[in-house]
């Protein structure tokens, strides 16, 4: 139960296996701190996700999320509470695609440089404990 624990939400039937992957991770009494929950799609799964107390993977390539739709459930999240930001990682599952190309065409009006930089990197740095090196 030290270990990270990663939960891929499937293309299909996504809500549906969100929820029984919650039920799957409250059984089994996880610790929230080692649980992150990817390819979240939607402001209620990024909501349930952050009110658990879990880590929320936002995966941004061109056949799932755009960088305008994660944007803005990157801003949604900030104006929920901007402490929140540092439970959130924007990332990309496609190795080939070159996460920073999507980047200087984005403006994240709303939510400050110190939070961007979380998202960014920080928060996955934390989680996977690379902070300590």
């Amino acid at each position: 139960k030290d270990l990270p624990v990663g939960v891929h939400t499937p293309r299909k039937n996504k809500f549906e296996m969100f929820k029984k992957s919650l039920l799957i991770i409250k059984e089994y009494n996880f610790n929230p701190e080692k649980v992150l929950i990817d390819h979240i799609s939607s402001s209620e799964m990024l909501r349930e996700v952050l009110k658990n107390g879990f880590y929320a993977g936002i995966s941004v390539n061109n056949s799932k999320l755009s960088i305008n739709e994660a944007r803005v459930l990157i801003e949604e999240a900030f104006g929920w509470n901007k402490n929140l930001m540092n439970r959130i990682m924007l990332n990309s599952d496609i190795i080939k695609d070159d996460i920073s190309e999507y980047f200087p065409f984005v403006n994240f009006e709303n939510v400050v440089n110190d939070d961007m930089c979380a998202v960014l990197g920080q928060t996955a740095n934390t989680f996977f404990g690379l902070n300590k090196q």
